[in-house]
Parts: C-alpha cells; structure tokens; sequence
C-alpha cells in the first residue's frame, strides 16, 4: 500500500507533467524526454537541466518550502544517486538515459513525445547508436543478424570481435579482481566491459609460433589461426576476428588448464585421473592402493613457470599444449624424491611456498598438504617474476590441507 510521501510525490510529479507540456523554458528538454507507462524518460545529457528545471518550478509552487538543493532534488527524482541507465529504442535511433519513476496511467495525455515500448537496461544491452560507444576511439560499430560487430582500429591492423565477445570478457570479469579493480563496472555493465576490452586489445601484441606459451590445442594445429597476448589476457583469433579470450590467471587459468585436459586421449594422462565435478581438485595419480591428488592451482604454478625455463632438456621450443606440459608435469613430480623443509628453507621463503612436506626434482619444489595432496609448485632453477607468486598474507592462500583461506 502507497504511503501518504509516495502519493505527495506522485501528485507532484504530474503537476510537473503538466507544467512541462506549455512551458517554453523547456522548448529544447523536450525531445529528450518521453512519458512512458512508469514514469519519465529522461536523455542522459539533460539529466541535471531537467531537475534544474524541476527545482525552479517547485520553489515557485511552494513558494520555497520545498527547496533542496541540485544533488537532492536529482536524488529526489530518480530515487537514486546513482540510477540505472535505460536505452529507449526507436527504430535504428536509441536515448540513453534515466527514469523518473512515476504511475502514468495515459501517456499519451501530456502533450509530450510518449513511449510505449519496454525501456532496456543498459547494463544488459549494447546499442550501436549509445553515444557511450560512438566516443571510443578507432570502434567502428556495426549491426548483423548475431548482435553488434565491432571493429577495433589497431596500427598492425584491425581487430574485429562480436558482442558475444563482450559478453564472454564481463562474464570472465564476474571472477576476475584485476579486471573488478582496473576496469570497475565491466562485470556487471556491457558498455563498460566493451570500454575495458577495446583498452586491452589496444595493447595485445601478436605472439609467434616460436615462443614458448600455453595455447588450446585447437590453435596450436589451426593454420589460420593466432594469439594476441596483453599481459594476462589470450585473444585467440582466426585471421584477426577474436573467437575467445583466455585469462591466463589464478582460477580461470586453472580452469582453462583443466577444460584442456579434460579434451585429451584418456591414455594419454597415464595414471592421472581428472576430477571434473571438483573445482579445486585437478585430479589424482593413481599408483596401486596410493592416491595422490593434485589441486588445480599447482599445476597453474608450474604451467606459468616452464616457460622460462632456460634448461634445454625441459625447455619448449615454442607454443605448447596444456597436455604437453601436464606429461612434463608428471614425469617431474613422479621422479621427485621427498627432503627436509630446512634443506630448502630459504628457497620456501623466497618463492613464498608453504606445505606440510615438500619433494624436488630438478630444481621444481612440490609442495605436499599433510594428506599428502600437491598443493604449489615452485621452480629454485627459474627466476619468478616479480609479483608473480603470493605473498603469505594473500587471501586465496592455501592451508596445509589445500583449503582455501578467507575465500
């Protein structure tokens, strides 16, 4: 039931309505407004005049009870401080703007251009006529049967990439913290993820064949197809239309890692057996009545390590497969013979690595929780990169068990 402040601000906003239809002041508001069925559209551009003018009217009604200030008033009207965006669609022309949320029983009575038609969350939806999109820099934007097409002017050349691309890199930005902490809002908003993505493809770079690097296997054997890398994030393109972006860190590069396996001959895994329903859990070794597990994190570790390597015996000579590295993975961990954690004690504390016993196998440190699954992997032999390893205070650390903590 209605409280007697949400009549007053009905009652007030109509008598505004009413004000709007002969008032000259508004001449030039008028066609960014429309009256829809639940309340007044208001254009993104004269989001502040119409609660200026709104203000001026209202002190006059009232003669000045009611005053508030700008920020007030706009609060007032659209019920937020931050209100959600909405596209009015009219045929290949779309506003872009917020609405003042009132009952309107007959649209069409107000003297005021109407609509009647469904408003779309902005959040949810890419228009190409979104003055949001028309203003970044090198997109070109067209409309097909699928969506959007968009075309990202680069200097090697463009770069074309669908709306189903933008909607994959915010999905991927649901679970990302550096992409919730770099480009806040690509998660939850189209406009803001396709912002974020056409800033990181600007600075991808084309990556040969020849340096060692984790693709999909279904890249490595695709003649026309490629990599742009920019900094953790994979485009994988076929003759430079993205088809699908790959984070190469923390869980998504755990699950891409583990997606991969999941593709391979099942005899070509040997002893290990993938874990599918367990998100944490690669899989397990399996040797007589001995169970080994794995979590996917360490494999992660060394995935992201190997392609330093300077050893030749265990170098890649160029792009690689997640099943080429995971049998290097096995034969490393499986040859690997048990030490005292105060043999390696300062290797431990430089590569920050914690466990309840720990093996080694040329120069790879795997570290055991105390059932002995394989929680880190670290590598005394390659030099990390800096920030490129946890540090112990870190959220997603695991515990000795291979629990994550804080998570």
């Amino acid at each position: 039931m209605a409280t007697e402040s949400d009549n007053e601000r009905e009652i007030a906003l109509l008598e505004f309505l009413k004000f709007l239809r002969g008032a000259k002041v508004v001449d030039e508001l008028r066609p960014f407004l429309r009256i829809t069925p639940k309340g007044i559209f208001v254009d993104s551009r004269c989001a502040n005049s119409i609660a200026e003018v709104f203000q001026d009217w209202r002190h006059q009604v009232t003669n000045g009870a009611a005053d508030k200030g700008i920020e007030k008033t706009s609060h007032w009207l659209f019920q937020s401080a931050t209100p959600e965006k909405f596209y009015l669609v009219e045929g290949k022309n779309a506003l872009i703007g917020f609405l003042i949320p009132v009952p309107i029983a007959a649209p069409q009575g107000y003297g005021i251009s109407y609509y009647l038609g469904s408003l779309l969350p902005a959040s949810g939806y890419l228009h190409e006529a979104d003055p949001d999109i028309t203003v970044i820099q090198g997109l070109t934007v067209r409309r097909k049967n699928t969506g959007l097409e968009f075309d990202l002017s680069l200097r090697a050349g463009p770069v074309i990439f669908s709306e189903k691309i933008v909607r994959t890199f915010s999905e991927i930005a649901h679970s990302s913290r550096f992409l919730q902490r770099k480009y806040p809002g690509s998660e939850s908003n189209l406009v803001t993820a396709l912002k974020a993505l056409a800033s990181i493809i600007r600075r991808a770079r084309a990556v040969p064949k020849t340096i060692p690097m984790v693709v999909p296997y279904s890249i490595k054997k695709g003649r026309s197809k490629g990599v742009l890398l920019s900094g953790k994030f994979l485009f994988l393109h076929e003759d430079k239309t993205i088809i699908d972006i790959v984070e190469l860190n923390g869980r998504h590069l755990s699950t891409f890692l583990k997606q991969e396996l999941s593709r391979a001959p099942r005899e070509k895994l040997h002893s290990f057996r993938l874990t599918p329903k367990q998100r944490d859990t690669l899989g397990f070794f399996s040797v007589g009545s001995v169970r080994t597990s794995v979590h996917a994190r360490a494999f992660s570790d060394f995935v992201e390590l190997i392609h330093r390597s300077r050893e030749p015996r265990e170098k890649f000579s160029g792009w690689f497969t997640a099943l080429e590295c995971f049998e290097v993975f096995a034969t490393k961990f499986q040859t690997a013979q048990p030490i005292e954690k105060k043999k390696i004690v300062m290797t431990l504390n430089q590569l920050r690595i914690e466990g309840a016993s720990f093996r080694i196998s040329d120069g790879w440190i795997f570290a055991l929780s105390r059932d002995k699954s394989v929680l880190r992997v670290g590598a005394r032999h390659i030099r990390q990169k800096t920030g490129s390893v946890r540090r112990p205070n870190d959220k997603n650390r695991l515990d000795q068990r291979g629990n994550t903590k804080n998570s």
